[in-house]
């Protein structure tokens, strides 16, 4: 079995000479067997939810463990889409680089710079699936080439342009086969079927071929579009001109260019119209004209596919159509700018009477990067990091402020600059941890710096990888009170951003608990009076519960009692006040002695009382001669001492051994108390 908790299957192998098995197929699990260092060793998700992703795992020969695993999908797809990527197809070639063929409906799939084709077109126009293909390198390390493929779809959001066969030539050509629903899937020149067969199928097959050569980074080209008039009057025919140019020194391109003019106003983003194919004339420009475009704001999309020597490229823009004019104007806070430079782009729209107006600005570049409302003032600022794969890239980039009005009789507008970003000239030095990576037996602060001070740093710590174009800016250190792992990337101006670094930190806190200490330890207390001892609670391991208090072995007569009662040292250290008080019956006289001498002389006189009964004088007048003389003794007769009680002893103290306890459900601390009793 191969697999996570979840669901996945296995559509495709592929076996390389070495008998390495190679898989390809679709997985929703986050657990699914991936390992390090791979291009993308996590599932991806979306707004809380994991989404599906495609895999690539290579097995060894004899089948006992993986040489590598990845997942291959991007984050989000259209509204009320699920993002998902398959894997239907693979292919090995005798380098051992793993090419693979899908489908999917993610609108960020990765690709590479230079690929046919950047967008998911089939998704974006009619929710539909497209097509990619990728290529790893053998280590699953690195993705050397990644394109999507497909047309525009049916407009349904149930069909596909999908993939199902993959094979390779001996001059490592790249073949797939599939089937299409788009009218207008990508075809070339002199093929067999170059156009739509129609006749009410849904589904056509396709067969394509890329060049070995070409699957890689081409030079760049940006694609320009322009109105022969914008703003224009509601039913005027409105030209738009294409212009695509190459870098400096390079050819210029040729081929076919897409473009799509909106009819509905309020479609901004996803939804976009059917696409109208044109042929680049000699220059690198193509135009496209209509009448039917509504009243307000109608964006125009151009899609240029591309040649043997020069990248595809994208552009849009925004015609409005409207009654009254409004004026747009978009600056930059930094042009040029270095990679890797935050730059604020500030957009100000005013009526024709120089006050604000009610509204929205979109900031549109190769694609709509942001939608920010209008303020008091009639402004509307966007912030982004240049230089990036979904910034501004390195080069020239036109920057549309698009505005959206408000109120139906206030005209949408838009204007534009060019930015230009500098390429960078180095990589930032990767952030540094202190403390570094660990166990540790109490909280931590994290602090994250760099050895490049003008370095910006972006962290994550729920396991998505960090980037400088997130909202992740690392401020001040991090409280970490759980084991958790931080994941941290770091980019300075003019500089490409470091790699993602991580470091685990294991967080083992003691069991809390609480001990308790007296000061001062004993007590001296006299009968009919108190004395007092502090008590002392220390918490461990974050120990904050109420304590009760008490106290045994007390002597006699004293008791005890503690201010406050109970007691919560959460936070630190807490002092409650034992006062111990002894009665005045404690102190203990020592009994009084009876006479011996009195006592006596009773008893000997009632002795010869009752031998008198018996009628023996002489023994009676015995008992009356003793009597006389021992109350002489102790002074009775007449004239002689008086009596007087012995005198009070001095009573010795007592020394008692208290045990002092405190108390907190099911734990304790126990002291003792040396108290003497005077």
């Amino acid at each position: 079995y191969f697999g996570g908790s979840v669901a996945e299957g296995s559509y495709a192998m592929s076996v390389d000479s070495s008998g390495d098995a190679y898989l390809t197929g679709s997985t929703a699990s986050p657990d699914f067997p991936a390992t390090t260092g791979v291009f993308q060793p996590k599932l991806t998700s979306f707004d809380g939810f994991s989404n599906e992703n495609a895999f690539i795992t290579k097995f060894n020969a004899s089948g006992t463990g993986l040489v590598y695993s990845t997942f291959l999908g991007g984050t989000y797809t259209v509204p009320y889409k699920f993002p998902q990527a398959t894997g239907t197809a693979i292919a090995v070639d005798v380098d051992g680089n793993a090419l693979v063929s899908g489908n999917t409906d993610f609108v960020d799939f990765p690709t590479t710079p230079g690929a046919f084709e950047l967008d998911n077109l089939s998704t974006l126009a009619s929710a539909d699936y497209g097509s990619f293909l990728a290529k790893i390198n053998p280590t699953a390390s690195e993705l050397l080439y990644s394109t999507y493929l497909s047309g525009s779809g049916d407009g349904s959001g149930q069909t596909c342009d999908c993939t199902r066969g993959i094979a390779l030539d001996s001059s490592y050509n790249v073949y797939l086969a599939g089937n299409s629903s788009s009218t207008d899937f990508p075809t070339t020149q002199g093929a067999f079927q170059i156009s739509d067969p129609g006749a009410g199928t849904t589904f056509k097959a396709f067969l394509t071929e890329f060049s070995a050569n070409e699957m890689k980074t081409l030079p760049g080209t940006t694609t320009d579009l322009t109105s022969n008039a914008n703003p224009q009057h509601p039913g005027a025919p409105v030209t738009i001109t294409a212009t695509v140019q190459g870098t400096r020194g390079g050819s210029t391109p040729t081929g076919t260019i897409a473009i799509s003019a909106s009819t509905d106003p309020s479609a901004l983003s996803v939804t976009v119209d059917p696409w109208t194919t044109i042929d680049l004339d000699a220059s690198g420009q193509a135009t496209y004209t209509t009448s039917t475009l509504e009243n307000g704001h109608d964006p125009i999309y151009a899609y240029y596919l591309g040649d043997m020597n020069n990248a595809p490229s994208r552009g849009a823009m925004v015609e409005v159509i409207a009654k009254t004019f409004t004026a747009v104007t978009v600056t930059s806070s930094a042009n040029p700018a270095a990679y890797g430079t935050p730059v604020t782009f500030t957009a100000s729209v005013l009526d024709i009477s120089g006050k604000p107006v009610a509204g929205d600005v979109v900031f549109i570049g190769t694609y709509p990067y942001a939608q920010v409302q209008l303020d008091s003032s009639g402004r509307a600022t966007w912030l982004t990091t240049v230089g990036l794969s979904y910034g501004v890239p390195v080069g020239n980039t036109r920057i549309a402020a698009q505005f959206l009005a408000e109120e139906p009789e206030v005209q949408s507008n838009e204007t534009s600059l060019t930015e230009t970003v500098t390429a960078p000239s180095g990589i930032t030095p990767l952030p540094v941890f202190t403390p570094p990576a660990g166990t540790f037996t109490s909280n931590q602060k994290v602090a994250l710096s760099s050895p490049n001070p003008a370095a910006n740093i972006y962290y994550t710590t729920d396991g998505r990888t960090p980037s400088p174009l997130s909202l992740d800016l690392y401020a001040g250190p991090i409280d970490v009170n759980t084991s958790e792992t931080i994941q941290a990337i770091a980019l300075a101006p003019g500089h490409e951003a470091s790699r993602v670094i991580s470091a685990a930190y294991a967080i083992n806190l003691p069991t809390p608990g609480f001990t308790i200490s007296l000061s001062p330890a004993s007590l001296t207390v006299a009968s009919g009076h108190s004395a007092t001892t502090a008590v002392t609670v220390i918490p461990s391991g974050g120990f904050g519960q109420a304590i009760s208090f008490a106290c045994t072995g007390l002597p006699v007569g004293a008791s005890c009692g503690f201010s406050p009662s109970t007691l919560n040292p959460a936070g630190g250290t807490g002092t409650t006040t034992l006062s111990v008080a002894v009665s005045p019956s404690a102190s203990g006289r020592a009994p009084a002695q009876i006479p011996f001498v009195p006592i006596t002389t009773l008893a000997l006189t009632l002795g010869c009382i009752g031998f008198r009964r018996r009628r023996q004088p002489w023994l009676s007048l015995f008992l009356v001669l003793g009597t006389i003389g021992l109350c002489g003794l102790s002074g009775c007769a007449t004239g002689g001492h008086n009596f007087s009680p012995a005198p009070t002893p001095t009573p010795n103290p007592t020394i008692s051994m208290v045990s002092v306890k405190a108390i907190s459900g099911s734990s304790s601390s126990t002291t003792v108390l040396t108290l003497t009793v005077n």
